[in-house]
């Protein structure tokens, strides 16, 4: 499942950074935590694969003017059909019936809110001396932990960073309407807050529910940005003494959620080297010459640095692989262990990217588990000549290669290794992998596991293939018995059935054998669905796809569910499918 950060229009960076950074430590490796923009909401099926949607600190008018209308529709039916919203800040501006901040000032915003999860008012700012774009007015608020968030681990009192958020005006009167306070601010405060300066509160909604955070528990002290032009320390060390409490409290809040963690804090997944190589050494060294216009020097050492991420560029050495592999700086190192190294100019994850390349071999195999580069490239020599295809030779199943790259992945899961045979692993047109939902068999749901993407370039004679791509982890909960499946040794099955599949289809060309392997894993065989991309939004059943195409093919229904006899054939390019609301609809 997923864990969604919002990073659309009016989020502040440093918000976002954080909420990516905590969240994938405390929620690993249960959930997937990722960015989303408001394109995304509007127009992506995203919530039938969403556990949690995190809305960070910013500016609250910005995300209304993005989502208000349809996307808050999306987000509304989210939580109340059982999903969980939680909102820093901004967000927890946004999450409540109505916003009042700076009122009679010069950044005023006040107004109604569509998603109105807290019934009542979110006022602020709560405490003076907000500046707007600026994190000079921060500070470390004191909180004081209330009602079912306080147990032996969160309880008492903790300070947390603090810029801009409200006050929920008086949250307790609504608590026969689901809202339970989390905790309150101890100071006091510079608006009308009502009773009980409730600084965190938590929300039933229908099925679902929400946690609105007036302070900002996503940030990590060792991440403020040192750049600010604010001294740090005068909070840093406040912040810093309370962290522990702090991140307790935010597990407290997530396990409210439902948001499922494991008993015991793991070690920061820190990335191994990210080796560059070529079939011909000397090329590798060629392609980093291409990147001098965007490498910055630090002393002796190569940098890269892109809107998001620091690439360290490794300079080569001779010594033993394990040299080039201790643990970065920045990443939990040990179980519980606490690093206070500032990230904020780094990828969310916290620690720096390295990359080496190799301009006089390729990596040994113990620096690449599972991979011999040395076997790849020498079987390279002899299949370089058979693996670029001609136009010609191709024809018009050109057009197929996303469907037919579709075929080994099914077949690569399930001879995986003795006991995978059974995994539920199915295919939706144009180009998705699911699986059955292991908490649900049975029930007709189903997870996407991954997506292939074929890009395809040539000139005219020679056509190359890129394809991607495929999460891991699934079927993990529903096969307790099974290893978890490895990048490595996947990878290798699928490109396995992928030369099988291949040499078929080069000695006999598109035949039937392809078809009925991609029609027993494939989802929608006789599905009915609604043609909304047509006139009058006809029902139609799916009879499969085209032999020349792979286009959808459909035939309409009348209004007895009979057919008309009428086909439409549906471009992947242009149309969504919807598997789960039997939808065709138009792409935007």
């Amino acid at each position: 499942m997923n864990v969604l950060v919002y990073s659309g229009s009016g989020t502040a960076t440093e918000s976002v950074n954080n909420c990516l950074y905590t969240l994938r430590r405390l929620l690993f490796p249960n959930y997937a935590v990722s960015p989303v923009t408001s394109d995304a909401l509007l127009n992506e099926p995203w919530a039938s694969t969403c556990a949690l949607l995190v809305i960070p600190g910013g500016v609250d008018s910005d995300y209304c003017s993005a989502l208000n209308g349809a996307g808050n529709r999306l987000v509304s039916q989210f939580v109340h059909e059982g999903g969980a919203y939680l909102g820093f800040s901004a967000g927890g501006y946004y999450g409540s019936e109505r916003c009042e901040f700076e009122v009679g000032k010069e950044f005023e915003v006040v107004g109604d809110r569509e998603l109105a999860f807290f019934p009542g008012i979110c006022r602020g700012a709560a405490f003076k001396g907000f500046i707007k774009n600026s994190q000079e007015g921060a500070k470390a608020t004191e909180l004081r932990v209330e009602g079912m968030a306080r147990n032996n681990e969160a309880a008492g009192t903790f300070r947390c960073y603090y810029n801009g958020g409200g006050v929920f005006v008086s949250a307790d009167k609504y608590a026969e309407q689901g809202v339970e306070v989390l905790a309150r601010f101890t100071e006091d405060i510079a608006v009308d807050s009502g009773t009980g300066k409730a600084a965190v509160v938590y929300c039933k909604v229908n099925k679902g529910s929400a946690i609105l955070s007036s302070p900002h528990l996503e940030f990590v002290p060792a991440n403020l940005d040192t750049n600010a032009r604010i001294d740090r320390s005068k909070i840093l060390d406040r912040l810093l003494l309370d962290d522990e409490k702090r991140e307790n409290f935010l597990k407290a809040c997530l396990k409210k959620l439902c948001i499922k963690m494991e008993p015991n804090e793991s070690a920061i997944l820190t990335p191994s080297l990210i080796h560059v190589s070529s079939l011909i050494p000397s090329d590798a060294q060629i392609l980093k010459d291409s990147w001098r216009e965007i490498i910055t020097l630090k002393g002796e050492e190569e940098y890269i640095q892109d809107t998001n991420d620091l690439f360290h560029l490794v300079k080569y050495s001779t010594e033993p692989p394990g040299n080039l592999i201790e643990p970065l700086p920045g990443a939990r190192n040990e179980i519980g262990g606490k690093s206070q190294t500032d990230v904020s100019q780094h990828d969310p994850s916290g620690v720096v990217t390295r990359i080496l390349v190799r301009v006089n071999d390729q990596p040994a195999y113990q620096e690449t588990p599972f991979f011999d580069h040395n076997l790849f490239y020498s079987s390279l020599h002899g299949y370089q000549f058979t693996s670029r295809l001609s136009a010609e030779r191709f024809g018009k199943y050109l057009m197929m290669s996303t469907v037919y790259y579709l075929r080994p992945a099914p077949k690569a899961v399930k001879s995986y290794g003795e006991g995978y045979s059974d995994v539920p692993v199915r295919l939706k047109w144009p180009n998705d992998i699911y699986v059955e939902d292991p908490s649900k068999l049975g029930q007709n749901s189903f997870v996407k596991v991954g997506g292939i993407l074929v890009q395809c370039s040539g000139d005219g004679k020679q056509y190359y293939l890129a394809v991607d791509a495929l999460n891991i982890r699934l079927a993990a909960d529903g096969q307790p018995c099974l290893q978890l499946f490895t990048q490595e040794k996947l990878l290798a099955r699928i490109l396995v059935v992928f030369e099988e599949l291949y040499i078929h289809f080069c000695e006999n060309g598109w035949t039937q054998y392809f078809e009925d392997m991609y029609y027993k894993h494939w989802l929608h065989s006789n599905q009915i669905i609604t043609l909304e991309t047509l006139p009058s939004a006809p029902r139609a059943r799916v009879l499969g796809i085209t032999r020349d195409w792979a286009l959808l093919r459909t035939e309409e229904l009348d209004e007895e569910g009979g057919p008309t006899g009428k086909i439409h054939d549906l471009q992947p390019d242009g149309n969504r499918f919807d598997f789960f609301r039997g939808l065709v609809t138009k792409k935007t």
